[in-house]
């Protein structure tokens, strides 16, 4: 209900009255019209109700026909808002002056918190993240985490593993310190200790590390099960430094995929989109922009969400489009043509499941069709990019 009282709300609405000896032949003529008339009150001779703006002249012309007099009382709603306001340039300067400060100031890093263990100052900490062009007010597309990370371990030899994470303006630093555990002066490692190795063959296009070493860059041609990152780390002052290795590593891959359409049997055939619904959440709220019926249960659907972005700074606004395909039987033996579109679709739905489910994107495509005795066979193959790293944990002891 919420959502139908924003939409009417954006679109304007206003109050009005109809009277007559029968008024309830004018309500029979709305309906028979398509004019959507809410809040009605009937009193004696008299309704009230509510309607769009964009209706009234319609209104009017049916309480006329069915020889009712039409009283109109208050509009409601932002065109009417937008009225009264248009003349206040101070008001709409003031409004767009806030909404770009705001978008420009989310691109800083206003707060950062750490968390310090024993024996680190948390002020000279500070001072020398200032030097590495990380502190508070430093814009965020000029910081570079992984890199202030490393030189950090670097510099200060009382840290054994240092994470820093970024949050809109917000920054969180968690550090472990160097530990003494017994006499012979060894070290406390962490929990867990990993490597990232790769996930299938390719090349590295992109590495993006939190944590760890990175073993390859991009341009590199890789094989599966080849190491990408490591969780052991040798500094420039002979110590060793053990971490979890966190990050996305992509890369151009190939893959196949082999669609089967039999002649002599029935197939599930997708039409195009039956109902599309589409709505924006707005700082949680979800509105919807159009008011659709959803199909049956036979129906699948597939949704498509993305954030929008002002300035190419994020706002918190998110728009979702989401489509129902119907399914139904083809008893009929397909010809090529009918196949081909068939296969194909089902090639489209696959490409989908990539780039939603696998977040993987697509670069070419290349779809060669056969038929056979049995039927027609469409094979797919993909040149796509994606993150290959794959977590491999390893066990640090004595005599390992």
């Amino acid at each position: 209900m919420i959502a139908v009282f924003i939409l009417r709300w954006i679109g304007g609405y206003f109050d009005f009255t109809v009277s007559g000896r029968f008024p309830e032949r004018f309500l029979n003529l709305a309906a028979k019209n398509g004019v959507n008339i809410f809040k009605i009150k009937g009193s004696g001779d008299s309704i009230s109700a509510c309607a769009k703006i964009s209706e009234r002249k319609t209104i009017i012309r049916l309480a006329e026909k069915c020889g009712c007099s039409y009283c109109e009382n208050r509009e409601h709603g932002m065109p009417v808002l937008c009225r009264q306001y248009r003349q206040r340039l101070g008001l709409l300067a003031g409004l767009a002056a806030g909404s770009i400060f705001c978008v420009i100031m989310s691109g800083y890093i206003w707060n950062i918190s750490i968390n310090c263990p024993e024996g680190i100052n948390e002020y000279e900490l500070r001072s020398e993240l200032r030097e590495l062009g990380f502190y508070e007010g430093a814009r965020y597309e000029y910081v570079k985490t992984s890199e202030t990370e490393h030189e950090m371990l670097i510099r200060d030899g009382r840290i054994s593993w240092l994470s820093i994470n970024v949050s809109g303006t917000n920054a969180a630093v968690e550090i472990s310190s160097k530990t003494e555990i017994d006499s012979d002066n060894s070290r406390e490692v962490p929990k867990a200790v990993s490597n990232l190795v790769s996930s299938a063959d390719g090349k590295i296009t992109k590495v993006s590390l939190r944590s760890g070493t990175p073993a390859v860059k991009a341009g590199e041609g890789i094989a599966k099960g080849q190491m990408l990152a490591s969780g052991i780390t040798e500094l420039s002052n002979g110590e060793t430094v053990f971490s979890d290795c966190e990050g996305e590593i992509l890369a151009e891959t190939a893959e196949t995929a082999v669609f089967f359409l039999p002649k002599e049997r029935p197939s599930v055939i997708l039409p195009e989109a039956a109902v599309c619904k589409r709505s924006v959440a707005v700082f949680g709220l979800n509105i919807p922009l159009s008011l659709v019926t959803e199909p049956g249960s036979a129906a699948v659907s597939f949704s498509d969400k993305r954030k929008l972005t002002l300035f190419s700074a994020p706002v918190p606004v998110f728009y979702t489009e989401e489509r129902f395909y119907e399914q139904g039987n083809e008893a009929a033996v397909p010809d090529r043509e009918t196949a081909e579109a068939l296969l194909k679709k089902r090639a489209a739905l696959y490409g989908a499941f990539l780039e939603q489910e696998r977040f993987t994107r697509i670069l070419e495509k290349k779809e060669t069709l056969t038929e056979t005795d049995e039927g027609y066979r469409l094979e797919v193959r993909y040149r796509c990019e994606r993150n290959i790293a794959e977590k491999v944990y390893i066990d640090i002891r004595d005599g390992s």
